[in-house]
This record gives C-alpha cells, structure tokens and sequence, in this order.
C-alpha cells in the first residue's frame, strides 16, 4: 500500500507540474468499451489466475479549465477472479470519476470508480451477499485522442477486501485494461 501511495503522488506531482491542456474545447460524449485483464489479490499461501474482464458504457468529458477535464463515465464491467482454483464471476454498474491532463501529445486519467455488484456467482451459485460493495478503486492510466477517437490503458486496485468476510483471505480487485472510446460530439 506504501508503494501504490507514493506513486499517486508521484503522477498527481506531475500531472499538476506538467503544461496541459483540455483535450476537447467543449463537452463531449460517447461510448466507451474496454478489454483487458483482472486478477484478485492473494495471500502468499494461495494461487491465482489472471482471467479476461470486458466493460462498456457511455463516456462524458467535460473540460474544467484549460489544464483540466472531468471524465465520468457509467459502464457495465464483467470480470473474474480465480484464487485457489474456485473462480468467481462478478458483473459491476461502475461508475469511475476521472480527471484528465494532457500533455506532450498524450493524456493522463487518474481517479476513482465506484463499483457496485449486480451479480455475482461461484459454480452458477448466487453469492452477491458475500461480496463488498461497492468496491472503491483506484484508476490511473495514459492514452492519445485522435479525431473522434481516443484509446487509452489504464491499471486498476481496488481498496477494500472483495469479501465482506476478511477470515477467507482479504482478496482484492485488480485489472489491466485497453479502453477505446469513440466521442459522438
């Protein structure tokens, strides 16, 4: 956890430090889908299994001045997570409130996305009462805008344990993800 904070600070000291500019003069929306891949945090004793996660949903971006814009975006994420052999299917309405800065040709995401649990299931066995929601995690990530489209990787953690009962292994959320969004305005 040391780590991760010092490398917040590190991209947020850069984020401000750095001459940046809106990436769009007005508000724009659009859609927005992602690939990539997810994993749970887990104990030394135990294993785990990176696993495919997919999300899509609409995208706003709305510039706060002209370093800065504010990216929300509503999605429905799909993702697995593997630890000691038994997989857990778990679907996600995310909510992720980013900040965005450009610079040197490329932009920056950085924030937070609220995950509530739709649906979860162990062996097609509803198990959506034992896990924590809404999970709160970390976003951060780079990407380039080109015309209409803009195309981004982004690395999440969340922050709480992804079982309400900590006993079984204090498990967290993690994804690596590719995201493609295309601004309709």
């Amino acid at each position: 956890m040391r780590r991760l904070s010092w490398l917040l600070l590190a991209i947020l000291t850069v984020g401000v430090a750095t001459p940046a500019f809106a990436q769009t003069a007005g508000n724009s929306f659009g859609l927005t889908a992602g690939f990539g891949t997810g994993y749970g945090t887990v104990p030394e004793t135990k294993t785990r299994k990176l696993e495919p996660t997919f999300n899509g949903g609409v995208v706003a971006l709305m510039p706060l001045s002209e370093n800065w814009a504010f990216q929300p975006e509503l999605k429905y994420d799909h993702r697995k997570i593997t630890t000691g052999g038994i997989t857990t299917n778990i679907a996600y309405l995310s909510l992720p409130l980013l900040l965005r800065n450009k610079f040197h040709g490329v932009y920056m995401v950085q924030g937070i996305t609220i995950n509530t649990v739709m649906k979860a299931s162990i062996f097609d066995v509803d198990f959506k009462k034992t896990i924590s929601s809404p999970d709160v995690a970390v976003v951060i990530g780079a990407g380039k805008r080109v015309n209409r489209w803009s195309f981004d990787a982004r690395f999440e953690t969340g922050l709480r344990n992804l079982q309400k009962d900590v006993s079984l292994g204090g498990i967290r959320t993690r994804s690596i993800t590719g995201v493609v969004t295309y601004f309709l305005k």
